[in-house]
């Protein structure tokens, strides 16, 4: 989906820049906004050996119509070589989108109305083992918050979208408005409720934990089933939260000796009904 073209590439690297922009590289993350649009980012990266020029991009599908409305392609001034755009979220209030790029860090901001990116908070590079940098990353309901976390680390940030949209702010300006809102756990994919729960995987307990808006942190549901939740998805329509289970610690060169790939575990798809949550 869309179609078949976009996702038939054997090998990515046989093409040419212009040919990549237009079928899918190596896709990280899919998102719906609150207009029913569907966002596909591509990291245009496989296998992690390095970003293909041409390749790194985000892409707009009406889903009604199942055609790409629009191609947001970054330059190697957005997506460096080593670079993993590892999730985004879209701010219908300023018509922006916000990336995580979880390779050498920092957050990419694009203006959806002129195409226009920037990088910003990016963390140097020094050239040691990846750290996994910002990578989970969430919108506050009423959209006046991003927040973000390190995969390789427990500390939850947030910025208001205010400053974060608008390029003028940056550097230090940008860093001041940074707030640091607390221990939480490692983690990988977040999304929010409608109430203000920010739901995030917790890896090392296989559970889904939530922080509510008063900053307590508590456990949705925890099993060994849920094998590297990752994926979070939020329908406010019917009040529930879908997760995915990734099994990313059992693959090839991260498991241990004797771990079977693929892994005799499903992968699977859960589905949480939050009616009842405060």
């Amino acid at each position: 989906w869309p179609n078949e073209a976009m996702n038939n590439v054997p090998d990515p690297e046989a093409l040419s820049p212009s040919e990549r922009r237009d079928v899918f590289v190596a896709v990280q993350a899919v998102h719906t906004d609150r207009k029913g649009r569907i966002w596909v980012l591509d990291t245009g990266n496989p296998g992690f050996a390095g970003v293909l020029e041409g390749g790194a991009k985000l892409v707009m599908v009406n889903p009604s119509t199942g055609r790409v409305e629009r191609t947001y392609a970054f330059d190697s001034s957005i997506a460096r070589p080593n670079s993993y755009l590892n999730d985004v979220r879209i701010d219908i209030r300023y018509e922006r989108a916000y990336i995580t790029d979880s390779g050498i860090g920092g957050l990419v901001v694009v203006d959806l109305d002129t195409a226009e990116a920037r990088r910003v908070l990016v963390d140097p590079e020094t050239g040691q083992p990846p750290q996994i940098h910002a990578d989970g990353i969430a919108l506050s309901p009423d959209g006046r918050h991003l927040y973000w976390q390190a995969l390789t680390a427990r500390t939850l940030y947030r910025l208001p979208t205010r400053a974060l949209s608008d390029f003028s702010v940056e550097g230090d300006a940008l860093i001041a408005e940074i707030e640091n809102m607390g221990r939480t756990v490692v983690t990988d994919g977040m999304a929010f409720d409608g109430r203000g729960n920010l739901y995030f995987s917790a890896l090392e307990n296989d559970a889904v934990m939530y922080r509510t808006p008063t900053g307590a942190i508590r456990t949705l549901w925890s099993s060994p089933k849920l094998s590297w939740p990752d994926t979070f998805s939020y329908d406010a329509v019917r009040d529930v939260l879908y997760v995915t289970t990734a099994q990313i610690h059992r693959m090839p060169g991260r498991a241990g000796p004797g771990m079977p790939w693929p892994p005799s575990e499903p992968f699977r798809i859960f589905r949480f009904d939050l009616s009842g949550a405060e």
